[in-house]
């Protein structure tokens, strides 16, 4: 593939001169399937990258649950209903418990950026190979 990336392939395929219509039929038809080929390796790889994201940030999902549920049932509704005193221990916990959650919001942010980027580019996985063989020519001949 001489071009810079498949759409340029295509569109150098499709502007070529050829001796009849069946030649340029049989020339397009092999380019696109090639092109969509490649679109649809690529295209699972980057599935399966989206899928591996997902499953690594399971734990701050299930971080952020603890830590809700720590604060909320365990400590502001006993110290707002009054079955819980709000003594040094608890004020301690407290402490502890919001900053836990305020390290967990920044990691929950972190894992919901890096979720819209992998769904960005799954959602445009031809664009996205297509930016991947500018950024990486050496992938062009693969």
């Amino acid at each position: 593939m001489p071009a810079n990336d498949l759409h340029d392939f295509r569109l150098e395929v499709r502007s070529t001169v050829y001796p009849n219509r069946a030649a340029e039929d049989a020339a397009v038809a092999a380019a696109d399937e090639y092109s969509f080929d490649r679109v649809r390796n690529f295209e699972r790889s980057l599935k399966a990258t989206a899928e591996g994201h997902i499953a690594r940030q399971e734990g701050v999902v299930a971080d952020a649950t603890a830590v809700t549920t720590e604060l909320r049932d365990e400590l502001c509704f006993p110290l707002a209903s009054g079955t819980l005193d709000a003594d040094q221990p608890t004020i301690e916990r407290y402490q502890k418990a919001l900053s836990k959650a305020t390290s967990t919001v920044a990691r929950l942010r972190e894992a919901a950026k890096q979720a819209e980027f992998h769904a960005a580019r799954c959602d445009d996985a031809y664009g996205t190979y297509n930016e991947t063989l500018r950024a990486y020519p050496a992938l062009r001949n693969r």
